[in-house]
């Protein structure tokens, strides 16, 4: 046995090291957490075989500190290829640190606590990942210090389908992801409107409509609509805006050109009147609001 080898130094204060290739370069690097939430992140700048660490690292590739306690594990648990963190606090919850970068450049997300329907189990909880039951997938094997469950062993068994893979590797699987084959395409993504496509996954294309009358224009988005409509133009007069449900009974009046609340309308089919006082501009467009 010796001390400090490989480069290291002595740390003060408590550290969970672990192992894991982080960047992607095919040796083993350290991410320890410490006393205080921070992770500390050592670099192998040897080789695979004669390794060499860097000086600590804290918090890097975006992560943030938890609260008193970090005791860190890797794991490729959305199936994209890369690897992401799950942590323990202190007091017991799991922390979910999201790998939206790439294998040799990670970048990781804002955490989540118990993701994945998992149950904080009580304080200073170590936590291990392997397929233990052979399906292909990462299981998660548990131990607390002390609290309801200390001494015990707690097994949570992925039950993802191992079919749920992360197709596009845009870090989104599942049903969370509604096209797999294309990366441009998931929750956070910018919508682009009126191309028939819903890149941000909320069920809808983002429509706008846009009129040009008499050399001037007024656009009406977006539509469908669940919350709040928005009518613009480069008139200098007033406009009146109305909404006439189906029977042709007019539900909302506004004068001006402002956001619309409509989170108030019922869901349905509508009909939305943009007019001028001396009708210069009178435009009627069927209106959707969805919730």
């Amino acid at each position: 046995m010796s001390s400090n080898p490989f480069g290291l130094d002595t740390i003060e204060g408590m550290r969970f090291p672990t192992f894991a290739d982080i960047d992607g370069d095919g040796d083993y690097d350290i991410m320890a957490g410490v006393l205080g939430g921070i992770f500390s992140f050592l670099k192998n700048i040897g080789t695979a075989s004669i390794p060499h660490f860097d000086a600590p690292q804290t918090n890097p590739f975006g992560l943030s500190s938890t609260n008193g306690l970090n005791i860190p594990a890797f794991a490729d648990l959305d199936n994209d290829g890369d690897l992401d963190i799950m942590t323990t606090e202190y007091y017991g919850p799991f922390i979910y640190f999201m790998n939206t970068g790439t294998v040799d450049a990670p970048s990781y997300a804002p955490p989540q606590i118990d993701p994945f329907e998992l149950v904080s189990t009580g304080n200073f909880s170590f936590i291990t990942f392997g397929d233990l039951d052979g399906d292909g997938d990462d299981d998660l094997l548990t131990a607390d210090y002390y609290g309801f469950y200390a001494g015990n062993f707690l097994y949570f068994k992925n039950t993802t389908p191992i079919t749920a893979l992360d197709e596009d590797l845009d870090g989104y699987y599942g049903s969370t992801d509604c096209d797999d084959t294309n990366p441009e395409i998931h929750p956070l993504a910018i919508e682009i409107p009126n191309n028939g496509i819903d890149e941000d996954c909320d069920g809808m294309d983002l429509i706008t409509q846009t009129h040009d009358i008499a050399g001037k224009k007024m656009t009406i988005y977006p539509n469908p609509v669940s919350e709040t409509l928005f009518v613009t133009t480069d008139l200098s007069t007033e406009i009146l805006i109305s909404i006439f449900d189906i029977t042709g009974q007019l539900i909302y009046t506004q004068s001006g050109t402002d956001a619309i609340d409509v989170s108030n309308i019922p869901a349905g089919l509508y009909f939305i009147k943009v007019s001028t006082p001396t009708d210069q501009m009178n435009v009627v467009e069927k209106l959707f609001i969805v919730r």
